[in-house]
């Protein structure tokens, strides 16, 4: 144990970082709610979603959530 001990001392090893896949986005997510919010909110996660699968909906905490509404039901109706 001690010569692996040392061993693995003078390797000065890297934390493994896989890459994102490319249709994963990460998205602020109110924990009370479960609706899209912003850093800048209390109780929000950041979770990792499919593309298009993220929550729509803004929390009323978010700093983009006036107006953004408005454009979320325009863009439900065209889909």
């Amino acid at each position: 144990m001690t010569v692996w001990g040392d061993m693995m001392a003078s390797l000065d090893p890297e934390p493994l970082v896989p890459p994102a896949p490319d249709n994963i986005e990460l998205v602020w997510v109110d924990s009370a709610t479960g609706r899209r919010a912003d850093e800048n909110c209390q109780a929000v996660v950041s979770l990792p979603f499919i593309h298009g699968s993220a929550p729509v909906e803004t929390a009323p905490c978010a700093t983009h959530a006036q107006g953004q509404s408005i454009k979320n039901w325009f863009k439900r109706l065209f889909e």
